[in-house]
């Protein structure tokens, strides 16, 4: 087995109101629809032959320390930043 982990940068690309209020109610399916790893994936143009472990919760970059808002201090938009993926 091969890991590939850590911060991979990828983004979400939909408007950034769209995104917090998709991560509020946890509408992953719209989320990762949004998701240029995922894509990138599906296109064959990334990690098309690994796998990455299913995605089932909203994304946790960039909170507030100490709290659960998205941070405004630079308003970068919610992603799922840090990944796994395997082979």
């Amino acid at each position: 087995y091969m890991f590939w982990t850590g911060d991979l940068n990828y983004r979400l690309t939909a408007d950034r109101t769209q995104i917090c209020k998709w991560a509020r109610e946890c509408n992953v399916p719209a989320l990762l629809e949004s998701d240029q790893l995922s894509l990138a994936r599906r296109e064959y143009k990334a990690f098309y032959l690994w796998t990455e472990p299913e995605i089932k919760f909203s994304p946790s970059y960039r909170f507030d320390r100490g709290s659960m808002e998205f941070s405004e201090e630079k308003m970068r938009t919610p992603s799922y930043c840090d990944r796994v993926l395997y082979r």
